[in-house]
């Protein structure tokens, strides 16, 4: 797993994405981008509020998780809510 870059953050799940009971992925309604560096394990997450946080020692595997899940900002706030950050 590598660097990651994920521009306009898109969700599929149904009972969040109204697109997608209509079979469409949508923005994501709390997540914009995500941006993860590898080499330093360094999450920097946009939210739609146009907010931006960096979280550090963050796993490749969460990482993936996370850009692989139906709901972005459920992921991000069950996983980074409570995480210690950086304002960027």
């Amino acid at each position: 797993f590598h660097n990651v870059s994920v521009k306009n953050a898109q969700s599929w799940n149904a009972e969040t994405n109204k697109k997608y009971r209509h079979g469409l992925p949508g923005n994501s309604a709390l997540v914009k981008t995500i941006k993860y560096d590898d080499k330093n394990h360094r999450l920097i997450v946009t939210y739609r509020n146009g907010f931006t946080a960096r979280y550090e020692n963050i796993s490749s595997d969460d990482v993936s998780e996370f850009i692989n899940s139906d709901s972005k900002g459920r992921w991000a706030l069950k996983h980074l809510w409570d995480k210690e950050y950086s304002k960027v």
